[in-house]
């Protein structure tokens, strides 16, 4: 298996059907559990990520760093509360990934996570008409190849190859 946009999107789907505002409690619970899901995907050099740890480790650290000021937060805010979140949910891979991948000795997150911009996707799902169908396939579109793809791992002194 591995990591896949369509994977996201029906997270992102199902999360979007269940909230009533972007920062609605609950709201960092339910970001962390779609992303968690995605990620049980995840493999590297061919071996899946060890999901029990996704469930009590990368999702916890998840949501904890996801504090919405309020129930209606603007994109901008929502988008940065969601990248803090992000970050969190790879910092446990980098400290530990033999963790998540037994053999894994080092491990680099996705370098796009602290550049994340959703803002635009969330001022877009805002407008009148947009589908929560619409809505998690824009954010998907951003977040599975920034948050997703891109980190990597490695046994050194061998070159890092992606996780996927």
């Amino acid at each position: 298996m591995a990591l896949a946009l369509g994977t996201l999107t029906s997270e992102l789907e199902a999360m979007l059907d269940s909230l009533t505002a972007p920062g609605a409690p609950g709201a960092a619970a339910a970001w962390a559990e779609s992303f968690g899901e995605y990620f049980k995907g995840a493999t590297w050099q061919g071996t899946p990520v060890v999901s029990a740890v996704v469930d009590s480790a990368l999702k916890p650290a998840m949501e904890a760093a996801m504090i919405f000021p309020d129930p209606d937060v603007t994109p901008g805010t929502a988008g940065l509360v969601l990248a803090a979140g992000f970050a969190a949910f790879w910092a446990p891979i980098v400290t530990t990934p033999v963790t998540y991948w037994p053999a894994m000795i080092a491990c680099v997150p996705p370098p796009g996570i602290a550049a994340l911009d959703l803002a635009p996707a969330f001022a877009t799902n805002n407008a009148p008409g947009v589908t929560n169908a619409q809505a998690a396939a824009a954010l998907a579109a951003i977040i599975h190849p920034v948050c997703g793809l891109t980190g990597t791992g490695a046994i050194p002194p061998a070159s890092p190859t992606p996780i996927t």
